[in-house]
């Protein structure tokens, strides 16, 4: 979005990311990565969805083996919920909405991302833009529920409505109905 896409860095990050292979199909986050020894560790959804989001603003990878496999972590799941139980949160990030977003997983970036990729009428995703609906107010204005209390930016105050939130949530229906 930035024209640094044929940056060396940004390159050698994409490659990265292309070449790290998780069996389930998404990815872990640093912290995660330090302090796991074992080989066949569940990838991390706040992770997953980083770098899902990214890659939906890269066209030319979404039929790369692994953009695939990211895709189909997430619809898997229903986008938002536990593979193992269809009717519980992944965690507990899907259940209130978060900014800025570097901190958390929110269910918008899910939805935005896949939205994004074509995905956004998907039927397994019914349920999550269903539950990220309900969170809007009767003027369709969603509440910012956590953002860190030490964040270098003020994004708003928790548990009022915020601009920030309903712009992405906004944003994911609007790439939704695009395609």
């Amino acid at each position: 979005m930035l024209r640094y896409k044929n940056d060396s860095r940004v390159k050698r990050s994409i490659d990265l990311l292309l070449n790290t292979e998780r069996s389930d199909g998404g990815y872990l986050c640093d912290i995660h990565e330090r302090r796991c020894k074992a080989k066949h560790v569940k990838s991390c959804v706040r992770g997953s969805v980083k770098v899902l989001l990214a890659f939906s603003y890269l066209p030319e990878y979404w039929k790369h083996e692994r953009i695939v496999k990211l895709v189909n972590y997430f619809l898997r799941r229903e986008g938002i919920f536990k593979t193992t139980d269809l009717e519980e949160f992944v965690n507990k990030d899907m259940g209130r909405n978060s900014f800025p977003i570097i901190w958390r997983a929110n269910v918008f970036e899910i939805l935005l991302a896949l939205s994004r990729m074509g995905f956004g009428k998907d039927n397994r995703l019914k349920r999550a833009w269903s539950f990220l609906d309900s969170r809007a107010d009767k003027d369709g204005k969603y509440v910012l529920d956590w953002t860190p209390e030490q964040s270098p930016w003020k994004v708003g105050k928790r548990n009022q409505r915020n601009k920030w939130i309903t712009f992405y949530s906004l944003l994911a229906h609007k790439s939704k109905e695009s395609l």
